[in-house]
């Protein structure tokens, strides 16, 4: 479906992520779901009129393997760039089992080389939009948010989600004070839209965020 102007969703369907194709003439994808169902994801794009040879960078949003499995389908099939943050790549690098959940969700995963490591505030440009990347470890060390100041849009990944619920921290790498910070951090935006990694939209971020972060004070 169309979020904005040449920003799209792919719902995740089964165990993946939701996906996001972002661009008006070159196009990235934000996630890429486990893999298993490829096809529907490229028939999704063909319909929304949206060629899968024009994305030339699929970003993650963390390793998890319903986050990061169709990567080889996709560089099978075509020659995007991949990026991730920084201290994540090397589980992309190794298949780290652990890491990538692949038991978890029954997956397999060969290496892949991470092309762009990402940091702290970087600005990734797609015409016509500028997307800032802010570090939000908690569901995971190397978790990211990507916000869209003028369209007050974040693509939230599996920090927070709509209605006020936020991701959980029991996997390798998780920590609920680490989560705490990072939606204080989010809660200093101004955010209208949130895009998260599973489920609906929210139309009402501050809102959302300000719940979650109200949740979590009373819990840590």
């Amino acid at each position: 479906m169309k979020v904005l102007d040449y920003i799209y969703l792919i719902e995740g369907i089964l165990y993946d992520s939701n996906c996001y194709i972002i661009g008006e003439d070159e196009l990235i994808m934000v996630d890429c779901g486990t893999g298993f169902n490829m096809d529907y994801i490229y028939n999704k794009m063909e319909k929304l009129g949206l060629n899968p040879n024009r994305i030339v960078n699929i970003i993650l949003s963390h390793v998890h393997f319903d986050h990061c499995g169709g990567l080889n389908r996709f560089l099978n099939d075509y020659n995007p760039e991949i990026s991730v943050f920084e201290n994540e790549a090397p589980f992309l690098e190794s298949a780290d089992r652990r890491m990538l959940l692949l038991d978890m969700f029954g997956g397999s995963f060969k290496p892949v080389i991470v092309d762009n490591l990402l940091k702290d505030g970087q600005i990734i440009k797609v015409k016509p939009y500028d997307f800032k990347v802010i570090h939000t470890p908690g569901h995971t060390m190397g978790s990211i948010c990507l916000y869209e100041e003028r369209l007050k849009l974040l693509i939230s990944g599996d920090t927070v989600f709509a209605g006020g619920s936020f991701g959980r921290v029991d996997l390798p790498s998780g920590s609920l004070s680490q989560l705490s910070e990072s939606v204080k951090r989010l809660s200093k935006l101004d955010v209208k839209y949130i895009l998260p990694g599973h489920m609906n939209l929210s139309y009402e971020g501050n809102k959302d965020i300000s719940l979650i972060c109200n949740m979590l004070d009373e819990v840590y």
